[in-house]
């Protein structure tokens, strides 16, 4: 697993964590069934 961070601003990043299966962009959000956005 590795985490390269991509920017950053304040206490909050943006990043790229690759994993064995994939790469994963963070950070992610998405949509609720309600219409609204989640941080995960």
């Amino acid at each position: 697993m590795k985490f390269e961070k991509l920017g950053q601003s304040g206490r909050a990043r943006r990043g790229r964590l690759t994993l064995e299966h994939g790469v994963v962009e963070t950070p992610i959000f998405s949509k609720l069934a309600i219409g609204s956005y989640k941080k995960l």
